[in-house]
């Protein structure tokens, strides 16, 4: 795949998970890197999903793919000390699709819960090969930046 550039599709500070935020996910869903400030924390956390976002009322489905991966970079003024995590091997939970969550990698590697991700977000290490977190603390999410990524 070559890379022609990004195209910055939405970004929202101090809002919240939105309606609009999951409109871009389920019809932009194709390549997109997503971005999220943690609050009180210089933290940097992401991801990439080359799969559509699904949508589900009331119930939950996980995609497949093995070139998805999740990052972080504990300090958003120093991009030297990042992780970057990439999906294990025989992992078919890459990607975690429910209408009450945000968008979500694996099951708990990169969670965003809830309508406002307030104190509710997690990272663990279940189905990428390591944790973009020390701590597995919840946490909030304090904004979102949503970047389709466009193929030459």
């Amino acid at each position: 795949m070559v890379l022609d550039h990004f195209d910055h599709l939405y970004y929202c500070e101090k809002c919240g998970y939105s309606k609009i935020l999951e409109k871009y996910y389920v019809y932009y869903g194709y390549c997109i890197l997503r971005t999220s400030g943690v609050k009180d924390s210089n933290e940097i956390l992401g991801g990439y999903n080359p799969l559509t976002w699904d949508s589900y009322e009331d119930d939950y489905t996980y995609g497949f793919t093995t070139n998805s991966f999740i990052f972080s970079f504990k300090n958003k003024e120093n991009i030297e000390n990042y992780v970057l995590s990439r999906v294990k091997c025989g992992s078919s939970h890459a990607i975690y699709n429910h209408t009450k969550f945000g968008p979500s990698f694996g099951r708990g590697d990169f969670f965003v819960l809830g309508k406002h991700c307030y104190d509710r977000s997690s990272c663990s290490s279940f189905d990428y090969d390591k944790s973009i977190r020390e701590t597995k603390d919840n946490f909030s999410v304090e904004e979102y930046e949503i970047f389709e990524i466009l193929k030459e």
